[in-house]
């Protein structure tokens, strides 16, 4: 390496560096306000919503009653989302689209992992752990992280069952039956959003530049983050190249599904006619059918797909021998930077 690209990679790791120091000195007033924006959009949508006294009939179509005059047929079009069997048949042609969409892409998914899994295993720490840990994720990022994680999962199951609830609720439970639990479940849908759009505004903002593309992104890329060719650890920051993109998917997912979720709650307020309130509706359950099977993904790669990478997010720390294997920039930046007092003594390994 020459010394004019020695000086070149010094300029361009001290703009980096200003650059995160500026982001998370700022991050902690940004996220305060983002929550206070947040609480203020949840609490008007409750205040909104508990004071819609009318809910639409299961067998009117939606199209009928935004035809009525008055009031009620409005509150009545703002509760469309709590019943969509209301629809009628376009709606209905929708949810078939949505359900092969979702059916497609998570079954693939899940038979992927699976091959690869019984394939190859799971990658392991080159040379077994050092038994010296490292600080990786800080309690708070750990919170974030556990609050979106949980509220996705809430939001994905029932989602799930919105969709195919009539193919599955229907039969175990009679129409009747399915119908009041689909009600109730949607509910508790709409209310978990909230605590969902805080979480991904706070990784947002606590994240945001980790999850900047990188040039060394680019040979992470190009070497299949070493998953494929195990003989391979391409360097990598704090976050490689897979985690940006998922870091990017989230982001862009979130804000798609959190933006056409309320325009289904409150269609009168958007200013939409009942085409633009089917749109909503196809691009809310398409993107969410998609963005659950990205995150099945996730789930299997930072947990057994990866030796030791779930700690990082369970208790912060992450063994340093893994650390230099998947994120040897960030570790030789952190060590660099004279916070070797995060470092845990060795320890003996434990069996199982």
């Amino acid at each position: 390496m020459n010394s004019q690209t020695r000086t070149n990679n010094l300029f361009a790791a001290r703009r980096r560096d200003m650059f995160r120091w500026l982001f998370r000195r700022f991050s902690a007033y940004l996220s305060v306000a983002v929550l206070a924006l947040v609480l203020t959009l949840l609490v008007a949508g409750a205040y909104k919503i508990f004071n819609s006294n009318t809910l639409p009939s299961l067998t009117e179509p939606a199209a009928t009653q935004l035809a009525t005059p008055g009031g009620e047929s409005k509150i009545n079009v703002d509760r469309a989302y709590i019943q969509p069997r209301a629809f009628g048949t376009r709606l209905e042609n929708n949810r078939r689209g949505i359900r092969f969409i979702g059916e497609i892409s998570i079954v693939a998914v899940l038979a992927a992992l699976t091959s690869f899994h019984l394939s190859r295993g799971p990658l392991r720490i080159k040379g077994g752990r050092s038994g010296r840990r490292v600080v990786r994720f800080s309690a708070f990022e750990r919170f974030v992280h556990w609050l979106t994680a949980s509220t996705f999962f809430f939001l994905a199951i029932s989602g799930l069952y919105i969709t195919f609830s009539d193919q599955i609720a229907d039969v175990m439970f009679g129409q009747e039956n399915s119908a009041s639990l689909l009600r109730y479940i949607k509910y508790v849908h709409i209310y978990i959003s909230f605590s969902f759009i805080i979480g991904v505004a706070l990784s947002f903002l606590i994240w945001f530049s980790d999850a900047l593309p990188d040039r060394v992104d680019l040979r992470w890329l190009k070497e299949g983050g070493g998953i494929f060719d195990r003989k391979k650890s391409p360097p990598a920051y704090r976050f490689n190249a897979g985690q940006k993109i998922t870091y990017w998917i989230v982001v862009a997912a979130s804000a798609t599904l959190s933006i056409t979720g309320f325009i289904l709650m409150f269609p009168f307020d958007a200013g939409l006619d009942p085409g633009g309130l089917y749109t909503a509706n196809l691009v809310h359950g398409v993107v969410a059918v998609l963005f659950i099977a990205v995150m099945l993904a996730h789930v299997y790669i930072g947990s057994i797909g990866l030796e030791g990478a779930f700690e990082g997010m369970a208790d912060g720390v992450v063994d340093i021998a893994w650390a230099k294997q998947h994120h040897r920039l960030w570790i030789e930046e952190e060590m660099g930077e004279g916070q070797r007092s995060q470092l845990e003594g060795a320890r003996p390994e434990t069996a199982g």
